[in-house]
């Protein structure tokens, strides 16, 4: 036997909808676990844009479990549903809401329209409010929610039947939207529409750890959600969630077993991490570099013209000897980069994208994530009163922060307070010439008469400083 629901109608203060998505759908809310009926919790159920005047409408929704329906709901006047005003305020509603519940869990809802007034299509707005309780026991988490078997009657012989849609309730103050790195909602399905894409952007706002969001289930999505940092957005290919995301940055394709993205956008500071080797066709990370500056990236990419890349191949003589790479740096090998002093752009065209998160060779220890550290007794680079050189960290500093993308070196059974930079190349002596010294001082600035064994620091007449190295 059908009950009778009571219902509260009225314009939500939403973002205007770029196209008619036709959904019902639940809005993404918070709630907690023992909700009782005195707690007076609802789930606002809302319509989006419609393409025609709706003259009646069903849909069936599927609660978490441990989230039931209460039979008693409060009503109030509102603009989505037509109704009238007459003497003393009465409000004369023109559709009668009823709903069941079926043996499978999910409750069927049934608008009926007492005269031929319809639900015009408009802005979007609130339906009903679905009042709950929740089981005491129920765990903190993230929780789908499920409208489907929609049928909107335009006429008696035209229909709209959206397929199945998802949103989301969310069980506790802290849950995995604040602070895990992987979210795996792969087993959400069907159709996200627009406003659970902003809700969820909202919900993931300040979640600094977040490094991916798996949503391969579903078959359909209103938008992209703006995830914060490097996050990576999965969804499934030949769906169109798929289709409806080509070109957009940050959005890796798979088929199950291969995985593509065409727009690989990194932002320096922020966490990276994937869970698979995917393909990118570009990516492209930019940094603000003067100088020196270490450099990991999960991507094989060119040395930008005018900038040179090194690998340390050795220490001798406390100090890092550093040798010149060529053309490209290879994904997630550690390099000090020589730069101009520019923000520097390393691009990669239909590159592989690795899924590990941290790489090292003999001497240096990439990290691509946050929370890192570089740990006592390895080296950072810095640099002081213009001479760079990797310091050691000291042994009571047991959390020397390290950014994504930066490396630190390591030099086992080595006490120096200080590794100078050493460069194997003796060219270098070559290109510069005594005539052209204003100043030469050793990796502690004190000065020289001229050139000796070991690095010296040049200040040449037209005012640039370089290192040159004297065997």
């Amino acid at each position: 036997m059908m009950k009778k629901l009571l219902f509260m109608a009225m314009v939500m203060a939403l973002p205007t909808m770029s196209r008619a998505e036709d959904i019902i759908q639940v809005v993404p809310s918070n709630t907690t676990a023992g909700v009782t009926e005195a707690d007076e919790q609802y789930l606002s159920v809302n319509m989006a844009n419609t393409s025609a005047d709706i003259a009646n409408l069903q849909f069936d929704i599927l609660l978490p479990e441990g989230m039931r329906l209460l039979e008693e709901f409060a009503t109030e006047e509102g603009d989505k549903i037509p109704h009238s005003v007459g003497r003393g305020g009465r409000i004369t509603w023109k559709f009668t809401i009823s709903y069941a519940q079926l043996s499978n869990g999910w409750y069927r809802i049934l608008f009926t329209p007492v005269d031929l007034t319809p639900i015009e299509a408009s802005e979007a707005g609130e339906l009903l409010r679905l009042y709950y309780e929740t089981d005491p026991n129920m765990a903190p988490g993230v929780y789908p929610v499920y409208i489907d078997g929609t049928n909107l009657d335009i006429t008696v012989t035209e229909h709209i039947q959206p397929g199945k849609s998802v949103s989301y309730v969310v069980i506790g103050d802290e849950t995995p939207l604040d602070k895990d790195a992987e979210l795996d909602f792969s087993s959400w399905e069907g159709y996200m529409p627009s406003w659970v894409c902003e809700s969820l952007s909202d919900d993931l706002a300040d979640n600094t750890s977040l490094t991916s969001v798996d949503l391969t289930g579903l078959t359909g999505i209103g938008g992209k959600p703006a995830l914060p940092g490097n996050a990576l957005l999965y969804v499934s290919a030949d769906t169109e969630a798929a289709n409806a995301l080509a070109g957009e940055s940050n959005v890796v394709v798979t088929d199950g077993t291969t995985q593509t993205c065409e727009q690989l956008i990194l932002t320096d500071g922020k966490p990276f991490a994937t869970a698979k080797t995917f393909t990118a066709s570009t990516a492209t990370y930019q940094r603000s570099m003067n100088n020196y500056a270490t450099l990991v990236l999960p991507y094989e990419t060119q040395i930008p013209e005018g900038h040179k890349a090194y690998q340390v191949t050795g220490i001798s003589d406390n100090e890092a000897v550093l040798n010149e790479l060529s053309g490209t740096i290879p994904a997630m090998t550690p390099v000090l980069m020589e730069t101009a002093g520019t923000d520097v752009q390393y691009v990669g065209k239909d590159v592989e994208v690795t899924h590990q998160g941290e790489t090292s060779d003999a001497y240096m220890i990439g990290k691509l994530t946050t929370g890192e550290y570089a740990t006592p007794g390895t080296y950072v680079l810095q640099t002081n009163v213009g001479v760079t050189s990797f310091k050691r960290v000291p042994d009571n500093i047991t959390d020397y922060p390290l950014l994504p993308f930066r490396a630190y070196l390591v030099a086992p059974g080595n006490g120096a307070n200080v590794l100078g930079l050493s460069f194997d190349d003796t060219s270098a002596v070559n290109s510069v010439k005594e005539t052209d010294f204003i100043r030469v001082t050793d990796l502690n600035g004190i000065g020289r008469k001229g050139l000796e064994k070991g690095i010296n620091i040049v200040k040449r007449a037209d005012g640039q400083t370089v290192k040159v190295l004297v065997k």
